[in-house]
């Protein structure tokens, strides 16, 4: 059975970044602007109406109109993808939360 061992988070900028890291910008290596950083992107979303399924979402053009403005400002904000966007709140999550993760 593998032995993992358990990272402490108290020495955090002691460790080795993540290669997700590699390319983005310095404001989002910081965990203090992932709050602001969420709220924008979560706020470009929000609707006055709803679907009843994503096949819906995806005909409406207020709502396609939506997803590209969020796709845009994920650009400006500096990710490269979506992929790079969920890794990045997955690790700022991790961060954040200082839950205790093996390697």
């Amino acid at each position: 059975m593998k032995q993992y061992k358990k990272v402490d988070l108290s020495n955090l900028h002691e460790l080795p970044t993540h290669p997700i890291f590699n390319n983005l910008p310095e404001k989002l290596k910081d965990s203090a602007c992932y709050a602001e950083v969420e709220t924008r992107l979560r706020n470009v979303m929000f609707s006055d109406h709803k679907h009843a399924t994503v096949k819906g979402m995806v005909r409406c053009k207020r709502c396609r109109d939506k997803l590209q403005k969020r796709q845009q400002m994920m650009k400006e904000e500096g990710f490269e993808s979506f992929q790079q966007y969920l890794e990045w709140k997955k690790i700022m999550n991790i961060i954040i939360a200082k839950k205790d993760f093996v390697i």
